[in-house]
């Protein structure tokens, strides 16, 4: 574990930042949406969630994890949007299970189940959804 992080630590250290970015983003335009032009905050929030996924997805795939093909953009992104949907519904099921069952504070829960989903996220997206494209490998049969 220990020799993951140090190999990866800039890795990690950058996936955060971008979730931050999408995160400051997407509450930018939430408030713009809801405050400033007078939208429904539901129908604000939905955009906004939109903006934030979309910046995030950006960012951690040329900037964190590097991964520069085009090409593979369309499968990306619906795994990408495949997590984000996860995420959503395991993040509710987290809080109802800490909250309610385990009785723990809503906001401890909440930090908790953030970096468990972090932690899964950086993985999946560096092992699945951004794992470079290597090619045929010597002796393969593609």
């Amino acid at each position: 574990m220990i020799s993951f992080l140090r190999e990866h630590f800039w890795q990690l250290v950058r996936f955060g930042i971008a979730g931050a970015t999408a995160a400051t983003i997407g509450t930018g335009a939430l408030y713009l949406l809801a405050a400033v032009a007078h939208m429904w905050y539901l129908a604000a929030s939905t955009i906004s969630f939109a903006c934030a996924g979309v910046v995030a997805f950006l960012l951690q795939k040329y900037w964190t994890f590097r991964e520069p093909t085009k090409h593979r953009i369309p499968a990306q992104s619906a795994q990408s949007a495949a997590l984000a949907t996860f995420n959503l519904f395991f993040n509710g099921g987290l809080m109802y299970l800490l909250v309610d069952i385990a009785h723990v504070h809503y906001i401890v829960s909440q930090l908790l189940v953030y970096a468990l989903i972090g932690a899964m996220d950086f993985l999946l997206y560096k092992l699945v959804i951004f794992k470079p494209n290597l090619g045929p490998s010597k002796g393969s049969l593609n």
